[in-house]
């Protein structure tokens, strides 16, 4: 994905920012929590003191990602998620991204060595499943262990940790 590009996504993103916010019920201190940067970058990227960096975009359209109406108004604002999505094992590290996730991985299988490659889409067919320890809808493709891939994630909960195959 070329600069200009980038640049247009961020813009579209940083104008809308705010209503896209009040459609997830998000404050701009649960938003920055969310995605590992402090509240006053975000009151910096609204204000329009602060360019928002691909990094945060990339972040913030995760967390966009996970709530079907944010999804569609972005998606009508010509910013496709989905696509965007593929882009995050590329341009985002998983801690910036999700550090709370990455401190409190689990599973009850026996694979040593449990570490988070890269996010992933979430396969149709667990788009509406629960995650099986804590029941929260809140779940994501993950790449854990060393066969899954971005065609066949392993599942994380993005509230409790646990991950499955």
């Amino acid at each position: 994905m070329n600069d200009s590009i980038r640049s247009e996504l961020i813009a579209k993103l940083t104008a809308n920012l705010p209503v896209l916010r009040a459609k997830l019920k998000l404050s701009q201190a649960e938003l920055s929590t969310a995605i590992g940067v402090g509240r006053q970058t975000i009151v910096a990227i609204e204000s329009g003191n602060s360019k928002m960096r691909w990094d945060t975009f990339l972040a913030i359209v995760f967390v966009i990602s996970l709530n079907e109406d944010a999804k569609e108004m972005m998606s009508a604002l010509g910013v496709d998620c989905e696509m965007i999505g593929k882009t995050i094992n590329r341009d985002i590290s998983i801690p910036k991204l999700m550090p709370t996730v990455q401190e409190k991985v689990w599973t009850d299988c026996n694979f040593s060595g449990t570490t988070i490659r890269g996010f992933a889409p979430l396969p149709v067919g667990y788009r509406s499943c629960a995650c099986p320890k804590c029941g929260s809808y809140n779940i994501s493709g993950v790449m854990i262990m060393p066969e899954a891939d971005e065609q066949d994630p392993n599942i994380i909960c993005l509230d409790c940790g646990y991950w499955w195959d």
